[in-house]
């Protein structure tokens, strides 16, 4: 039926005289790209808890334990990943049936004005996933090192890679190309948070290797998703026994960062000036100033 009605009205429009057909054209393809009518195809009284995640903040492993924990209908919201940027397809959507709740495990979704307006009218509960950056950065060397190099963030292939001779280097070149993509999914949602804010729960990886069970139903339940504590147990012991990226699965990994690449790191965080970049380790530009001024 869509493919119909894109039909018939590209047929139309180009039976318009070329000057009204300028003006038209931009906000009728405008229109049909914002997916307007499958939000009024969505059931209202269904719950979808969707994963947004900084990558290697433990998403993949809370998405185990979710999605168990729920067992709701399993819908990822974006077609591929790998290299590709993991936006939203809203036509998805509608693959569930009526009454059927959703569970969205983990994509590296950045914010937009197209996501918010998802989130909004879709009726979309989000587990925002977030990690300390320097922690963030030695946990990205070791995926790549040992697992592959398919991100969104930044391109890098095995050649590359091996030309890299020292840790050093490989950090330096992931702060260059990796860190701004962060900078850009951090900066974006936590400047939007106020747009949702019985919608969206931030879970610190950082508190939730201390203690997962609590929290994570904490956090939901903050945001509207009933569960129980037995079912995040059960959940908890599944994904024991299940791969789920773990690493190393511990806080403060970055003490062996080199002084450049931390300053570097922070430089690019410095300038988004009105958010408090504390909770990721980074330290506020006084303080900052402050550790420079005493050296």
């Amino acid at each position: 039926m869509e493919r119909i009605v894109a039909h018939i009205t590209r047929t139309l429009i180009k039976r318009l005289p070329a000057v009204i057909r300028r003006g038209v054209c931009s906000g009728v393809y405008y229109r049909m790209g914002q997916n307007d009518w499958v939000y009024d195809d969505i059931p209202k009284e269904r719950d979808h808890l969707w994963i947004v995640a900084a990558p290697k903040s433990g998403s993949t492993w809370v998405s185990v334990v979710l999605d168990e924990a729920l067992r709701y209908r399993k819908l990822p919201l974006t077609k591929t990943f790998e290299r590709q940027e993991q936006q939203v397809d809203a036509n998805l959507m509608l693959i569930p049936g009526v009454g059927e709740n959703i569970f969205s495990p983990h994509q590296h979704c950045r914010y937009s004005a197209f996501t918010g307006d998802f989130i909004t009218r879709g009726n979309v509960r989000v587990l925002l996933t977030v990690r300390n950056i320097f922690d963030t950065l030695m946990s990205l060397h070791d995926h790549c090192n040992r697992e592959n190099l398919f991100w969104s963030m930044c391109y890098a292939d095995s050649q590359l890679w091996r030309s890299l001779k020292t840790k050093d280097h490989r950090l330096r070149f992931l702060a260059d190309t990796a860190i701004p993509w962060y900078a850009n999914f951090y900066a974006g949602w936590l400047s939007n948070l106020a747009h949702h804010s019985d919608q969206i729960a931030i879970c610190r990886y950082e508190h939730l290797i201390e203690d997962p069970g609590s929290l994570l139903l904490q956090h939901l339940r903050a945001i509207g998703i009933a569960v129980s504590e037995e079912a995040i147990s059960r959940g908890l012991t599944v994904a024991k026994k299940q791969y789920t990226r773990k690493n190393k699965a511990v806080a403060g990994r970055c003490h062996n960062i080199p002084d450049d690449v931390r300053e570097q790191v922070t430089r690019i965080f410095h300038h988004y000036k009105d958010i408090d970049w504390s909770f990721i380790g980074i330290p506020s530009q006084a303080a900052d100033s402050e550790v420079r001024s005493a050296a």
